[in-house]
């Protein structure tokens, strides 16, 4: 009798886990010349948590800058380590991602069907910007709002906005400066990646040795 209340709970554990929310937090600011990017992840009800953190960019050189990043995870300490970016670095991340889209059929159209899945629960854009001229402030506001109103209407096509978008173009006339800050919640369900997950699957097996390709792609080592 114990074993079915055992079977019992872990099916109980199981359909929670998949009605489950999944939270996807990303927040972006830039003040000058410094970038802050952060983001974290979270589902079955916050306690599966993942933090990907990057707090500086230095530049090094004409053909690579140093990333410094931080990942943290939920129960772990934080790690940092410096990766180079170049050219050929760039390079070969492009011609991975054109080895996956060409080792999938519709893997276009898989992703606009995904985003479609999730939800906007929060989308925030504050910008600060100034010429230190009035004239040159007003034009460079004027053309910052023009640009985020038709980046909203895109994006609006592709995710579904439970949320009014929260945008601001803050002029400063008698400062040189441009600090912008940027917001977006996500919220989707475990069931509903899962199966976009074997669309996925489905999408790639359809090509002949898609499946091979995309596993030599994503772990190289493996």
């Amino acid at each position: 009798m114990l074993w079915l209340w055992v079977i019992a709970g872990l099916l109980a554990i199981l359909v929670l886990f998949v009605i489950s929310r999944v939270h996807i937090r990303l927040h972006i600011r830039r003040i000058g010349e410094d970038d802050h990017v952060l983001v974290h992840a979270s589902c079955f009800y916050g306690l599966i948590r993942f933090k990907y953190e990057v707090p500086v960019i230095k530049f090094k050189g004409l053909y690579g800058k140093e990333i410094t990043t931080n990942e943290q995870k939920e129960g772990m300490l934080s790690q940092s380590s410096q990766i180079m970016i170049t050219l050929q670095n760039l390079h070969d991340v492009s011609e991975k991602i054109r080895r996956l889209l060409y080792n999938a059929s519709g893997l276009t159209d898989w992703m606009l069907q995904f985003f479609r899945r999730m939800q906007c629960m929060e989308v925030k854009w504050h910008t600060h910007i100034g010429t230190n001229d009035a004239p040159q402030t007003a034009i460079a506001a004027g053309g910052l709002w023009a640009t985020k109103t038709m980046m909203l209407g895109l994006v609006s096509h592709f995710i579904c906005l439970n949320a009014r978008p929260d945008f601001q173009v803050i002029p400063t006339y008698n400062v040189t400066q441009f600090k912008t800050e940027a917001a977006i919640h996500l919220r989707s369900t475990v069931w509903q990646c899962l199966i976009s997950g074997v669309h996925l699957f489905r999408r790639i097996s359809m090509v002949p040795g898609g499946m091979k390709v995309w596993r030599k792609t994503l772990f190289p080592t493996g």
